[in-house]
């Protein structure tokens, strides 16, 4: 497995935010605490991420690192 990249190290808080949220919109949903591992939880994450803001969370990564150099 390759060692991760600078990006991928610097989208980790976002994901990690987009990963609460997840977990926040299947607890009300569910009406119980739902936890982060939970199969529903991720596969929320995966399309939130998929469906566009990993796209934008990229994006946003790659300026700061352009503006770095």
């Amino acid at each position: 497995m390759q060692p991760p990249t600078e990006t991928i190290l610097a989208e980790i808080p976002a994901v990690a935010r987009i990963v609460a949220t997840a977990c926040a919109i299947e607890t009300e949903r569910h009406g119980i605490p739902m936890n982060p591992h939970d199969t529903a939880v991720q596969a929320r994450a995966a399309d939130m991420i998929l469906n566009g803001a990993g796209e934008l969370m990229r994006q946003r990564t790659e300026r700061t690192f352009s503006a770095r150099e």
